[in-house]
């Protein structure tokens, strides 16, 4: 709903409720908790058994052939995929493996945007749908391994009191 700013409102800020926007949401960085990015690559590497290098995740997926890949493990022949490096083809990958979640039921309010990962306009968004799609093998049938499965064998023991929420800046 648009309505015209009344004289007392700033240019850049804007009333709706009790929560006043700013140009600073829309320009807001996108955060991705470190730990979430661990178990997710755990995740991938376990069920696709395959190691990968050292580096950015986010890197690593941006082809989307480990993308369609991993779907494809969860529900055989659901995402088509061609190894390139040229990137209309990756951005193709990408598109086909958020088609294909949805097919398999993954509701649109958890899939992401082809740009925020090609792009990392939002890599936040590859998160939440990677853990939806986690949720959602698990409903249709997968045998697993599951994210659950990735924290739980992680060799990294964390203290009570450094059980506090941390997120780092992509």
């Amino acid at each position: 709903i648009c309505r015209p700013r009344s004289p007392d409102m700033s240019a850049e800020d804007t009333s709706i409720g009790a929560r006043k926007f700013s140009t600073d949401d829309i320009t807001a960085p996108d955060y991705v908790d470190p730990e979430d990015a661990q178990q997710i690559q755990q995740w991938i590497e376990n069920v696709l058994d395959v190691e990968i290098e050292d580096g950015d995740l986010f890197d690593a997926l941006k082809s989307g052939i480990l993308l369609c890949r991993l779907l494809n493990q969860i529900q055989p022949h659901s995402c088509k995929y061609k190894e390139s490096k040229i990137a209309f083809v990756q951005r193709e990958n990408v598109m086909h493996w958020i088609e294909g979640c949805k097919q398999i039921g993954l509701p649109e309010e958890d899939t992401c945007d082809v740009s925020d990962l090609f792009e990392r306009q939002r890599v936040s968004a590859v998160v939440k749908q990677i853990f939806a799609l986690n949720t959602k093998a698990r409903e249709i049938g997968f045998k697993g391994p599951f994210l659950e499965d990735s924290k739980q064998s992680s060799h990294i023991e964390v203290a009570p009191a450094a059980l506090q929420h941390h997120e780092t800046q992509i």
